[in-house]
């Protein structure tokens, strides 16, 4: 019978209280992971909050007090370049807490992540056999929290395939846990001189819980039809491909609004900005920045569809939030998308970059209130089968059974 259990995620968090707040949702789910174990130490990056709020701040995810795990704080990094700089710090942070490594039964680790390997080593060097990795993306290919916007740099995307290579090493003989089959099979196909895991498992990502599950009425054309983009605001995302589609839209006589939602680089921002202005669009586009979670799906009931305008992409829970929502979807098919959704039946797939086909999917489902509501459905129904509750027991029971 597991216990105790450790969790290491990457992406940086703040503090002020018991109050944590996060532009991630990954906390989240590690908390609702936690839950099925009866101790739990979570470590992450943690900075304190900003005194002055602004419109970058990251939003409200959880309060402490309310949960069942211990957090340990690890000093705070935002790139792969930067972590390795904290590494000395990271380590001595392990090793202090090295007494709570060795008890744990099991330790749960979030890949991309060259601060999570070294743990698992030094977790081995403990005692510690029952390895879990949870790999949540390749950032050789698309935007994540440790490379944004991808690895086109030559030192950056160095720095990325030797992190990929060291992740197949670090999973030897361990339980990999995959948000996709695109991932899961890079491990079933590894080098031959190295030692295979001993289990591959794909779980999809869903961060939306039961209670966020919405049945919208029944699906009306009337205008002004209202898109919702929910993303970081990185080039990888598309978004001058969408603002360009929106114009099309408009010129063809579809009365559409678009709300983005999230917050990134603020150069990108200025860009974005400037390119509403150049091409008329303020009074069509507007730029929420980032929202609770809470807030977020408030802002999914009060759309009409859900368009995913990426050049590189993962599996984005993004995708699972907007079903929960009964949102119908238009997305690029990249990365891991074609996975999640097949063309017709619970999204439409357009090519990336192409705004003439991104606002032809969106017309088409302007002018298809039936297609609409098909879709509707079919992703609602997708999502009552993978909240995060059950998807979270699922990995907790994974992990107790490996």
């Amino acid at each position: 019978m597991f216990h105790r259990l450790v969790i290491f995620l990457e992406e940086l968090y703040e503090r002020e209280g018991s109050h944590i707040y996060g532009q991630f949702n990954w906390l989240l789910y590690a908390a609702e992971i936690a839950k099925h174990f009866a101790e739990a130490t979570i470590f992450l990056p943690i900075k304190p909050r900003e005194p002055e709020k602004t419109a970058l701040s990251p939003p409200f995810l959880l309060e402490l007090a309310q949960t069942n795990f211990h957090l340990v704080e690890l000093p705070p990094y935002y790139s792969l370049a930067n972590s390795m700089l904290r590494l000395p710090q990271v380590i001595r942070q392990f090793y202090q807490h090295r007494h709570t490594i060795r008890g744990a039964q099991a330790i749960l680790i979030r890949v991309p992540s060259l601060a999570g390997l070294l743990l698992a080593e030094f977790a081995r060097l403990l005692g510690t056999a029952n390895l879990s990795f949870y790999v949540a993306g390749n950032i050789e290919t698309q935007a994540n929290p440790i490379v944004q916007g991808g690895s086109k740099g030559s030192l950056v995307g160095l720095l990325a395939r030797l992190v990929n290579r060291f992740t197949a090493l670090a999973a030897r003989n361990s339980l990999v846990i995959s948000v996709s089959p695109e991932m899961a099979a890079k491990f079933q196909e590894a080098p031959r001189f190295l030692p295979p895991p001993r289990k591959v498992l794909t779980f999809p990502v869903a961060m939306h819980t039961q209670t966020h599950l919405y049945r919208r009425p029944r699906l009306k054309k009337k205008p002004p039809l209202r898109l919702i983009r929910v993303c970081r605001l990185y080039p990888s995302k598309g978004l001058e491909t969408l603002l360009v589609s929106v114009q099309l839209l408009l010129k063809q006589g579809v009365p559409v609004r678009l709300e983005i939602v999230g917050a990134g680089d603020p150069g990108y921002q200025q860009r974005l900005e400037g390119m509403l202005k150049d091409l008329n669009l303020g009074p069509y586009v507007t730029l929420s920045g980032p929202m609770p979670h809470q807030e977020i799906m408030s802002a999914y009931r009060r759309a009409d569809i859900q368009v995913i305008s990426s050049l590189a992409e993962g599996t984005p829970r993004v995708i699972w939030e907007g079903w929960a929502n009964s949102l119908p979807l238009v997305a690029t098919a990249v990365g891991g998308i074609p996975d999640m959704v097949a063309h017709e039946i619970n999204g439409l797939l357009v090519p990336p970059g192409d705004p003439v086909a991104l606002a032809e999917a969106v017309a088409r489902l302007y002018w298809e209130p039936g297609l609409r509501q098909k879709l509707s459905a079919n992703g609602l129904a997708l999502a009552r089968e993978y909240t995060l509750e059950k998807q979270a027991a699922l990995v907790a029971q994974a992990i107790r059974n490996f």
